[in-house]
């Protein structure tokens, strides 16, 4: 996942408290808004698989904890449709994300997903996006 600020993420309410806005810093009840593209590999240029868009609100006083609610398109290997996600992000350090819901061929999924930093520097940031899930056996049996 890459994410450029004010090009893919943008800030839309300014926090109160804490510290300053950086990479990896926002202040207290800021809340930011991102689309950002899903590439297969770590560069921009690397194929595209899909999208993942929403938001977080920062919930910590230094600036490195939010909670954050997130739609993930993909279309990759054959999958098509979307998981939502919400859950605790740490912008310094891995995060975990319950699955709470999917379409298309996503619908009925169950699982997790692992958000780790891979390059904190410049003006584009760079996660790796880990996808654990599982069909339950009752999904091949309930309608589309």
């Amino acid at each position: 996942m890459h994410e450029t600020i004010n090009k893919t993420g943008f800030i839309v309410v300014n926090g109160v408290a804490g510290v300053g806005v950086s990479q990896t810093t926002t202040p207290f009840g800021t809340l930011f808004v991102f689309r950002d593209n899903l590439t297969t590999h770590v560069g921009g240029s690397s194929r595209f698989a899909g999208v993942s868009e929403g938001t977080s609100l920062t919930t910590s006083f230094d600036g490195l904890r939010s909670l954050s609610i997130a739609k993930i398109t993909l279309n990759l290997n054959g999958y098509e449709g979307s998981i939502s996600i919400v859950g605790g992000t740490h912008n310094t350090k891995p995060s975990e994300y319950p699955v709470v819901g999917g379409t298309g061929d996503f619908l009925y999924v169950l699982g997790h997903i692992r958000s780790t930093p891979v390059d904190l520097s410049g003006s584009t940031v760079v996660y790796r996006i880990d996808f654990f899930l599982y069909w339950p056996p009752y999904a091949a049996t309930l309608p589309k």
